[in-house]
């Protein structure tokens, strides 16, 4: 199991906890695996461990660390294989969350602030998407700055493939914790 994954998405759902109500789904994306903690409680019900991982996305699917077509594609139904088994565990009014850097480096291009507590919505994530393909295509970086590098490019596809076929309108990104570790800044 991937513990750095795991201990993010605990830490993202009890800080998710102290802000929101309802079910919540918390997620942390690891290099070679992720996790999921999904709950209506205090604590998670559920701490899943997803075969997906940045770094593995990136070695299998972007040969020489920038994504092509034939990766983008490949790399979409690796995610999409290994995320479609939670559908049957999503509580169905549940809200994503994520304390994740990388989900929140992605979000930043999208607009939101990076103090996070804000909500990206899955039509901002494909907007993100349909701009970073063009600069995958040759959009020059002057036109847009959106980084094309496979971390990037696996987070991006991680993210947008989880809001799509786990039926979620956006991620929640947890504003960072105060100096005291509280969830408040």
């Amino acid at each position: 199991m991937n513990e750095d994954a795991s201990a993010g998405a605990l830490e993202a759902y009890g800080r998710a906890r102290d802000l929101l109500d309802g079910p919540l789904v918390a997620l942390c994306l690891g290099d070679t695996t992720s996790a999921i903690a999904i709950g209506a409680g205090p604590r998670p019900e559920q701490l899943l461990t997803v075969e997906l991982g940045v770094g593995s996305i990136q070695a299998r699917h972007f040969h020489g660390g920038v994504p092509d077509g034939a990766g983008v594609e490949s790399a979409i139904a690796a995610v999409e294989d290994a995320i479609m088994p939670l559908l049957r565990v999503i509580p169905g009014a549940a809200r994503l969350v994520s304390a994740d850097p990388r989900i929140a480096a992605v979000a930043g291009f999208g607009g939101l602030a990076d103090h996070g507590g804000s909500t990206l919505g899955i039509d901002a994530v494909e907007r993100l998407f349909d701009r970073w393909t063009a600069r995958v295509l040759g959009r020059p970086a002057s036109q847009d700055p959106m980084p094309v590098s496979g971390d990037f490019a696996a987070t991006l596809l991680i993210l947008r493939e989880t809001l799509h076929h786990l039926k979620f309108h956006g991620i929640t990104l947890l504003p960072p914790p105060g100096p005291d570790g509280s969830p408040h800044p």
